[in-house]
């Protein structure tokens, strides 16, 4: 069903209510899974993409019991899934697909349409090598594990250049073979490399001997994770859309509960728009951005993808050229978000470039007096053309706006809350 909804105009201005981690939240819902009981996970995102994933655990046995603001494990892991829906979570299918490789046999994971698209040949090849039996779509889902690894001490290269959660998976998966020693090294051009040092911190969170040294790691499984307290802090990569808002003409934002402990790929949004000329504080936990005069950047996105939509809304404000690059993985996507953004774009004349890795953009736009975008069913299409709208004159909708849900459910309330 195409949805569509009017972008309301005006100045965001205000104290953002930002949503918690999404990529922090699927992780801790795994590892709470495999940890002791009594595990607590705090401030859990609701997006439907970490619901994908806590839906997956709990098929496998795990209890989550919530009690306020938090859950606490009550039962781990304790039976195999048969079918795991991933929704449209690249991540879920990433993760979910070397835990099943390791326990449910003759499962089958699979989800929306633009899951299809999301390559897993690396990953696959990886989890075949360690003994797997795996059927899949060209290395694409639909996907059915036919038979299990054994877990044991193995030697691993993995290709670093399509998606990080290849590596964030198969870390978790050998940190489950206990007293077993893995040994991985990550072939180069590493992308999105901060999601990586995400998933290590995490498992020493739970007690993993784990090290890294250049493209290197070597890790120590164990049996059962140690009891442990997961605070999840607000999430970047959601925040990300409303800190460009700020930077935009007539706006200012404020972003408070930021929590630096655990490393965020998209927190790099903070350097990207003090680069672009916006006027940034930082005070203890909080951010406070406000419009300056705007100039063209550039910015290489090889560790932070998602924040190429909403950058290609910050280049169009900016006068001169904004160059984004070093990203042909957003091709693969929840859409092809090159070409979804430079399509959008188009339809207020801006000038802009599609690349084989990225844009190039020189800053302005046309007036319409009605304009459509499209969402492409991707949530950060969606946000970034909410935060363009909300500058625009003129008639303005997006389609299928519902997409937001997959990591921010509560975007257009946010949004329509802050708009003066």
């Amino acid at each position: 069903m195409n949805e569509k909804i009017r972008i309301n105009q005006g100045n965001i201005q205000g104290i953002l209510n930002a949503p918690y981690s999404k990529s922090i939240t699927h992780r801790a819902l795994i590892l709470a899974g495999f940890s002791k009981v009594g595990t607590e996970i705090k401030n859990m995102s609701t997006g439907l993409d970490v619901l994908a994933t806590k839906n997956a655990m709990e098929q496998m046995g795990v209890i989550y019991e919530k009690y306020g603001s938090k859950y606490i494990i009550k039962n781990n892991i304790s039976k195999e899934a048969e079918h795991i829906d991933c929704d449209s979570s690249g991540t879920t299918l990433r993760l979910m697909t070397s835990i099943s490789a390791f326990m449910n046999l003759n499962c089958k994971l699979s989800g929306g349409k633009s899951l299809n698209i999301r390559p897993m040949k690396d990953l696959i090849s990886t989890l075949e090598f360690m003994g797997a039996e795996i059927n899949s779509d060209n290395y694409h889902a639909p996907i059915e594990i036919k038979g299990l690894i054994k877990p044991d001490s193995y030697d691993l290269i993995i290709n670093g250049d399509k998606s990080s959660q290849f590596i964030s998976s198969i870390l978790i998966l050998t940190s489950l073979f206990e007293d077993m020693k893995t040994k991985i090294k990550i072939r180069e051009p590493i992308i999105s490399k901060p999601y990586i040092d995400l998933t290590i911190a995490m498992l020493r969170k739970v007690g993993v001997s784990i090290d890294m040294t250049n493209n290197n790691i070597q890790l120590i499984g164990k049996k059962r994770f140690e009891k442990n307290t997961f605070e999840i802090p607000i999430d970047m990569s959601s925040s990300a859309f409303f800190i460009v808002a700020g930077a935009l003409p007539g706006n200012s934002i404020i972003i408070r509960e930021y929590n630096r402990e655990l490393p965020q790929a998209d927190a790099q949004i903070i350097e990207i728009v003090k680069e672009a000329g916006a006027e940034v504080i930082e005070e203890d936990n909080s951010i406070n951005v406000k419009h300056d005069q705007l100039i063209g950047f550039e910015a290489d996105l090889s560790n932070c993808p998602d924040l190429f939509p909403v950058l290609c809304i910050l280049g169009v404000f900016c006068k001169g050229k904004t160059k984004l690059y070093n990203a042909p993985h957003l091709k693969y996507k929840e859409s092809n978000r090159i070409k979804s953004m430079v399509d959008n774009l188009k339809l207020i004349d801006v000038d802009i470039e599609e690349k084989n890795d990225g844009v190039i953009i020189h800053g302005g736009f046309t007036e319409k007096e009605s304009v459509e975008f499209e969402s492409y069913e991707d949530h950060r299409i969606a946000m970034a053309m909410s935060i363009l709208g909300t500058q625009l004159n003129g008639e303005i909708k997006l389609n299928n706006w519902e997409s937001v849900k997959d990591s921010f459910p509560t975007f257009f309330d946010e949004l329509n809350r802050l708009i003066h």
